[in-house]
């Protein structure tokens, strides 16, 4: 659950402020 709610916070932020999936806004 929270890894998917991470991701998905990580994709609509643009600057990739997500720090506990990071990574995912790079690939």
């Amino acid at each position: 659950m929270l890894f998917v709610y991470c991701w998905l916070r990580c994709f609509q932020d643009m600057f990739c402020t997500c720090l506990c999936h990071k990574v995912a806004c790079n690939l």
